[in-house]
């Protein structure tokens, strides 16, 4: 009982500081959420030059799959066009479900600036309800998709298939394209070393021997040739 009313005491503070907050640029912005209950699963150093990318080019139409505590979705919604249409996509649960309680909904929503219109959505990304509902939410396309859900290769390689499409003059990025230990059953790096090989790509890594993270970034309406030699282990470009 006490521990549930530290958790919902938790929860409503982190509330009051996010209705709070206002933005003094992007180390102000990682902090904040990195500091709180809604820290991102990433490595800072990492996740920055993301969020720099994302400041620079202020996507109107962003789609997250997979929202974990909801720090990514917190930096989005504050270095995204002031009045972007963003979606977060989350699977209730399962080995790479989130499954984030009701009570961090209004929390959630709480992220998003006056002009912007933020969904959050419940469903397996897979689902043709879940398809249908991205493809009605955003029939224009998107600006800038942010792959973050199911980790298998097949669940990854699946999303990619199905959402890459929609991007029009913009940029994906997936998160953990650094090799995991083989039970973590992470299949991103698998398909990443696939992908680099066709699009103009970027590589933000630390370190390739730290077992997880890294983020890569695919300019998909750039293809260069597939037959342009890719060495392996990958060469990490960031910078």
């Amino acid at each position: 009982m006490l521990q549930r009313l530290y958790r919902a005491l938790k929860l409503f503070r982190c509330y009051q500081d996010v209705t709070a907050f206002r933005p003094d640029g992007i180390s102000t912005a990682l902090d904040f959420c990195m500091s709180r209950i809604i820290q991102p699963l990433q490595i800072r150093q990492e996740l920055r030059q993301l969020v720099e990318l994302v400041a620079e080019r202020r996507p109107r139409n962003v789609l997250e799959i997979g929202t974990a505590h909801g720090g990514t979705l917190f930096l989005w919604c504050q270095f995204a066009d002031p009045r972007a249409k963003i979606v977060s996509l989350d699977l209730p649960d399962g080995a790479f479900g989130g499954g984030y309680s009701w009570k961090k909904i209004l929390m959630y929503k709480a992220f998003a600036k006056p002009s912007q219109d933020l969904r959050l959505l419940r469903g397996d990304s897979h689902s043709k309800e879940m398809i249908e509902r991205v493809e009605h939410i955003f029939p224009e396309g998107i600006d800038f998709l942010f792959i973050d859900g199911d980790h298998t290769y097949e669940g990854v390689k699946r999303d990619f298939e199905i959402y890459s499409p929609l991007v029009r003059n913009g940029f994906i990025a997936f998160h953990d394209i650094v090799p995991h230990a083989p039970e973590r059953n992470c299949g991103v790096d698998r398909l990443w070393l696939e992908l680099r090989r066709e699009y103009p790509h970027r590589e933000i890594v630390d370190n390739w021997q730290q077992g997880w993270a890294g983020i890569g970034v695919l300019m998909p309406d750039s293809p260069v040739n597939p037959s342009q030699p890719v060495t392996a282990p990958p060469i990490n470009t960031q910078g």
